[in-house]
C-alpha cells in the first residue's frame, strides 16, 4: 500500500480528532440552544392556568363572595348574585380537592393543607344557599363571620403559591443562566477547534508543499538514477503488461519505446524449465516472489528472450510498490550468461578434478594391492624361516630383508593412510582408554630406537588421576607415535620428552613432543604439514622417508576435530603439539593391562580352520602359519572349492580370500553362510583392499572381521582368539574367558538353566539388532532393553557390555559403526550358544 511520512500521518490523526472533537461541541450547542429556546418559552406561557394561579384566585373569589353576602344584607343585592359567587368559589375549592398537584404544592412548601377547612366549610353552608331565601336571609351574620375566619387562611395558601411560583421562577431564570454560561463555553470551545483545524490546515498545505518539492526532487534523481542504471529496469502491473522501462532495458533486450509499453512481460522473461507463454503462471511466480519477506528469496534465474528471438540467462530482483491504489512489480534483470557460462567451466573443472582424485585414489588401492599381495609372500616366508635353524650369515639377511620389507610396508601404509584421509573416509572409534598408559606403553615400546640414537625418552603426565579419557585410541595412538618416532629419527644424543596437560576449564588435552634436535627453519613451519615435504632433500640428508608422516598426523588430528602445531628454534629443537577432545570419563570401565580394550593373550587350543586363497603362495605360508600355531587346517584353492570343503564338515573359523577367479570371497561365503554345517561359523576376509569402503563392504556382506595383507602371525591368533571357542580375547573382562564364565555358570546354576539364558540373549541380541537396522534410531524402550541386555552379556564374560553401555548412554542416532559392532556381538552370541549346546 502506499505510503505516507510519519509526520503526515501523526497531522491526519490530529485532524480527525479535531473533527471529532468540532462534531460533539457542535452538538452539543445545539442541544444547549434547544434548552433556552424551550426554556423561555415555558417564561412566556401565562400562569392563569397553573396551580398558583388558581390558589390565588380562590382568595379573590372568596372576597368576592363576602361582597354578595353584604350586598345582600343591605339590599342591595339579590341572593341570587350570592348563590352564584357560592357557586363559583365552591367549584374553585373542589378542584383543589380533585388535584393532587394541591396537595404536593403545599408538602413541597412545608405549610399546612387548608383545603380540607375551605371544603368542610363549604360542606356546612351547601345546604343553606340551597334552601330557601327566608333561611338564607336569616343565616347571613353567620355565614359573613365564618368567611371572614376563613379568609387568613385562604390568604395563606395565596401565600403559599406566590412563594413556590416566586421560588420557580427564580429556579428557572438560573437553569437558563447555566445553560447561556454552557453555551458559551461550548462556543467558545467550538471556536477553538476552528482556530486549530485552520491551523492544521495551513500546517498540512506547507508540508504537504514541501513533501511535494521533495518528491519532485526525489523523483528526478530516481529517474536519473534509472535512466542510467546498467541493469535492464521494467515495471509490469499485475496483468504483466509493462508500464515503464530504462534505457538498458531497451539496449538489452532491443525493442523500441513504443514496442514494450504494453507488452506481456512473458515476451521478455520465461521460465527456464520449457520456455512456453503462461502469462498467467509466470506473473504469479513474479508476484509470490515479490511478496517474500526474505531478501534472497526476492531473487529468481529465468531465462530472457531478445527481440532477434535469442535466449540468455538472466537474473530478476523483485519489489512491489502501489501507484493510484493499484498493484505495481519493479524488476531489476542482468544478463547472467557470462557467470553461468563461467560457473559451469568451473563446475566441469571441479567434476574433472574430482575424477582425477577418485582416479588417483582408485589407483592407490589398486597398486597397493599389487604390492601388498608380492609382500604378503616376502614377509610371510620370513616368519618361516625364522623359525629354521639359519647361520648367523643367514639370519643377518633375513633380517636385512625384514627390515627393507617392514620399511616398504610402511610407505605403503603411508601412501594409503594419506588416500584414506583425503577422500574422509575415517570413520572415528570412540572407547573409553587410559590415555597416560597409553602414552607410557609408546614410551617403553620406542626405548630402543631411543637408544639406538643415544638418546633418552621419558613422559611428563600432569592429568592428576584423570588420565581415564574418552575419544579413538586408534587415532591418537597412530598420532602419537608418528610424532615420536619422527622426534627419534632427527635427534642424535639428545633428549625427547612426551608431555600430557588437561586445558583448564575445556574438555581437551595438549599432547607435546619436544626434542633437542636440529630444530626448523622459520622459513619451512609453514609447510612442515603439507605432503611430500622432507625439510633436507639433500642426498647426504640424514634420514629416508616420503615426507607424509606429518601430513597424516595432521589429517588424523583434524579427523578427532582436534588442532596441531609446531614451535621450533633452529639449533636447539622443535615442540610439536596436539590439543584433542578428551573428555574424562568419571566412571570409567575397567580396561585390560595395557590402557585400551586390546585382545588378551590367553592360551590356545586346537582349533579346525578352513583357508580359502587362490595365490598358492600366500595359501602355503598361512596354512604353515596356522600349522605352526597348533591348528589343524584345511586348504582350498577357489571359492567353488571352499564351499565344497565347507559343506562336508564343519569348522572353527574360514578364512576366506576375497580376490580370487571365478567366485569371489563374498559369493563363496554366502553360498557358505546360506546351508550346510558351517552357516554361522564365523568368516574372516583376507584381502590386499585396505580402503574403508571396501572393508565396509566386506563387513556387510557377513564377514566378522578383515584381515588385511601382508598379515603376520600375530594378526592371525588375535582373529582365531576372537572368534573360536579356544580363546576369545577381544570380548573379555577380567581374566577369565567366556568359556570359562559358562562352564562356570554351568557348574552353579546348571546345564539347563544356562542354555535357556543363552537362547534369551540370543534372541535379544538378534531382535535389537534388527529393530535397530530398520530405523538407526533409538528409542527409550530399546535403551532399557539395551541397558538389560548389557547385564546378561556380562555375566556370560563378553566385553561387549562395555559397548552396550556406551550406545545405551550414547545420542539416539546410531551410527554404521555401532551397527557393525553390535553384528559382531550378535554373531558371537550366536557362536557361544553353539559351541555350548556342543558341550559334552
Amino acid at each position: 500500500m502506499p505510503t505516507r511520512s510519519p509526520h503526515i500521518r501523526r497531522l491526519l490523526v490530529i485532524g480527525l480528532f479535531l473533527v471529532v472533537g468540532l462534531v460533539i461541541v457542535g452538538s452539543q450547542t445545539i442541544r444547549l440552544g434547544r434548552d433556552v429556546l424551550w426554556q423561555l418559552d415555558q417564561l412566556s406561557v401565562t400562569s392563569t392556568d397553573n396551580v398558583q394561579w388558581n390558589l390565588v384566585q380562590s382568595e379573590v373569589e372568596l372576597m368576592q363572595l363576602q361582597i354578595a353576602v353584604v350586598s345582600a344584607q343591605e339590599s342591595r343585592g339579590s341572593l341570587t348574585s350570592l348563590r352564584r359567587r357560592f357557586d363559583v368559589f365552591y367549584s374553585r375549592v373542589h378542584t383543589f380537592r380533585e388535584s393532587s398537584s394541591y396537595a404536593q404544592l403545599f408538602q413541597d412548601a412545608g405549610s399546612p393543607d387548608h383545603i380540607a377547612e375551605m371544603v368542610d366549610f363549604l360542606d356546612r353552608w351547601v345546604g343553606v344557599i340551597d334552601g330557601s331565601d327566608a333561611n338564607l336571609m336569616a343565616s347571613l351574620e353567620d355565614f359573613v363571620s365564618e368567611i371572614k375566619a376563613l379568609q387568613p387562611k385562604v390568604r395563606s395558601s395565596s401565600l403559599v403559591a406566590v412563594r413556590v411560583h416566586a421560588s420557580q421562577s427564580d429556579a428557572r431564570r438560573d437553569a437558563i443562566g447555566q445553560t447561556l454560561a454552557a453555551m458559551v463555553k461550548a462556543a467558545l470551545g467550538l471556536a477553538a477547534i476552528l482556530v486549530a483545524g485552520v491551523l492544521l490546515l495551513i500546517q498540512m498545505y506547507q508540508r504537504l508543499g514541501r513533501i511535494s518539492k521533495e518528491r519532485e526532487g526525489v523523483r528526478a534523481r530516481l529517474e536519473g538514477m534509472v535512466s542510467s542504471s546498467l541493469d535492464a529496469i521494467l515495471t509490469i502491473n499485475r496483468s504483466g503488461e509493462i508500464r515503464d522501462f530504462n534505457a538498458a532495458a531497451q539496449e538489452l533486450f532491443g525493442y523500441s519505446q513504443a514496442e514494450m509499453l504494453g507488452t506481456p512481460v512473458t515476451q521478455l522473461v520465461q521460465t527456464p524449465a520449457d520456455g512456453s507463454d503462461h502469462p498467467r503462471d509466470l506473473v504469479d511466480v513474479l508476484l509470490q516472489a515479490a511478496h517474500q519477506s526474505d531478501i534472497a528469496q526476492k531473487r529468481l534465474a529465468l531465462t530472457g528472450r531478445r527481440k532477434s528471438g535469442e535466449p540468455f540467462s538472466a537474473e530478476l530482483s523483485l519489489s512491489e510498490t502501489y501507484s493510484e491504489s493499484q498493484e505495481i512489480l519493479v524488476i531489476f534483470l542482468r544478463d547472467i550468461s557470462d557467470r553461468v557460462r563461467y560457473e559451469n567451466a568451473l563446475r566441469r573443472a571441479r567434476d574433472e578434478a574430482l575424477a582425477g582424485e577418485q582416479a588417483k585414489s582408485h589407483l592407490l588401492t589398486v597398486m597397493s594391492h599389487e604390492m601388498r599381495t608380492p609382500l604378503n609372500g616376502v614377509l610371510g616366508a620370513l616368519d618361516l624361516l625364522e623359525h629354521q635353524d639359519l647361520k648367523p650369515d643367514q639370519i643377518r639377511l633375513v633380517d636385512a630383508i625384514r627390515v627393507s620389507g617392514d620399511l616398504l610396508l610402511h610407505h605403503v601404509n603411508d601412501v594409503l593412510e594419506l588416500s584414506r584421509l583425503e577422500a574422509e573416509e575415517t570413520a572415528l572409534n570412540r572407547a573409553r582408554f587410559d590415555l597416560e598408559r597409553l602414552a607410557q606403553a609408546l614410551v617403553d615400546s620406542q626405548q630402543a630406537v631411543a637408544r639406538k640414537g643415544n638418546n633418552t625418552l621419558e613422559l611428563r603426565s600432569n592429568l592428576n588421576g584423570r588420565q581415564i579419557v574418552f575419544g579413538d585410541v586408534r587415532l591418537v595412538q597412530k598420532a602419537m607415535l608418528n610424532l615420536i618416532g619422527n622426534a627419534l629419527k632427527f635427534t642424535r644424543n639428545g633428549e625427547v620428552c612426551i608431555e600430557l596437560d588437561r586445558l583448564a576449564g575445556t574438555a581437551e588435552v595438549e599432547i607435546q613432543i619436544i626434542d633437542t634436535g636440529p630444530g626448523i627453519a622459520d622459513g619451512d613451519l609453514d609447510r612442515i604439514f603439507d605432503d611430500f615435504v622432507t625439510i633436507d632433500p639433500s642426498f647426504s640428508r640424514m634420514s629416508e622417508g616420503t615426507g607424509l608422516g606429518l601430513a597424516i598426523v595432521k589429517r588424523m588430528v583434524e579427523a578427532m576435530e582436534g588442532r596441531i602445531g609446531v614451535e621450533s628454534v633452529e639449533g636447539e629443537g622443535s615442540l610439536f603439539w596436539m590439543r584433542l577432545p578428551l573428555p574424562v570419563v568419571r566412571s570409567p570401565e575397567t580396561s585390560p593391562q595395557g590402557g585400551v580394550d586390546s585382545p588378551m593373550a590367553l592360551q590356545m587350543d586346537c582349533a579346525r580352520i578352513l583357508v580359502v586363497e587362490d595365490n598358492e603362495i600366500n595359501r602355503m605360508l598361512l596354512a604353515s602359519m596356522l600349522r605352526n600355531q597348533g591348528h589343524v587346517v584345511v586348504e582350498a584353492e577357489d571359492g567353488q572349492t571352499g564351499i565344497s570343503a565347507a559343506q562336508r564338515q564343519g569348522f572353527d573359523l574360514i578364512f576366506m580370500d576375497i580376490s580370487m577367479p571365478g567366485m569371489d570371497g563374498i559369493e563363496a561365503a554366502h553360498q557358505i553362510m546360506r546351508d550346510g554345517p558351517n552357516q554361522t561359523t564365523p568368516i574372516v576376509a583376507l584381502t590386499a583392499h585396505a580402503g574403508i569402503e571396501d572393508q565396509d563392504r566386506f563387513m556387510a556382506s557377513g564377514f566378522v572381521q578383515v584381515v588385511t595383507k601382508p598379515f603376520t602371525g600375530e594378526d592371525l591368533e588375535n582373529a582365531i582368539s576372537r572368534w573360536t571357542e579356544y580363546s576369545m580375547g577381544s570380548f573379555l573382562q577380567g581374566t577369565g574367558s567366556n568359556r570359562n564364565s559358562v562352564e562356570l555358570l554351568c557348574q552353579t546354576v546348571g546345564d539347563d538353566h544356562v542354555a535357556r539364558l543363552l537362547q534369551d540373549v540370543k534372541s535379544d541380541v538378534d531382535h535389537l539388532y534388527d529393530e535397530i537396522k530398520q530405523g538407526m534410531i533409538l528409542s527409550g524402550q530399546q535403551k532399557k532393553q539395551i541397558h538389560k541386555l548389557a547385564g546378561s552379556i556380562g555375566v556370560l564374560g563378553l566385553q561387549g557390555s562395555g559397548f552396550l553401555v556406551r550406545l545405551e548412554m550414547g545420542d539416539t542416532e546410531v551410527s554404521e559403526q555401532d551397527l557393525r559392532a553390535l553384528d559382531l556381538l550378535r554373531k558371537e552370541v550366536h557362536h557361544l550358544v553353539l559351541n555350548t549346546a556342543s558341550r559334552p
